[in-house]
């Protein structure tokens, strides 16, 4: 079944944050929206997704979601702008590696960024989120029940 448009932009433009997070760590890094229009093929952050929302609206939730969720943290808040760093959460989600191809969630987001203007794109790095988020609470749910 294929997830709403909203779910496919969510996934995308969080793999999109997470990859330039992953980039700068250890050190936290301003969010560049307007490099992510640019990989989902948008001239600017103001322009419209197929759900019918812009793109600033979209990175915006998803970055509330992201830190909300332990994945991404505020970083040097004394400093102007939009300061983010992975936290321990994001970069073991990152690291995950899925059976049976041995390649992070990382690299195959990594490898996905030149076609995430596309709808095949998209759905892919929705897909590696999704995988990567159901992880993290697959572990979560084994660390409860233990």
């Amino acid at each position: 079944m294929a997830q709403p448009k909203n779910v496919e932009e969510f996934h995308a433009v969080a793999a999109l944050i997470l990859d330039q997070l992953l980039r700068a760590f250890p050190l936290s890094s301003d969010l560049d929206i307007l490099a992510i229009a640019k990989e989902m093929g948008l001239a600017n952050r103001t322009d419209k997704l197929e759900s019918g929302r812009s793109l600033e609206q979209i990175a915006s939730a998803t970055n509330s979601w992201l830190i909300d969720n332990g994945y991404i943290a505020p970083h040097n808040l004394e400093l102007p702008g939009n300061r983010r760093v992975l936290t321990a959460k994001g970069l073991t989600g990152l690291n995950y590696v899925p059976k049976p191809d041995g390649v992070t969630i990382s690299e195959k987001i990594e490898a996905q960024k030149p076609v995430a203007s596309t709808a095949e794109g998209k759905s892919k790095l929705s897909e590696l989120i999704g995988e990567m988020i159901g992880a993290g609470l697959a572990s979560f749910t084994k660390t409860i029940s233990s």
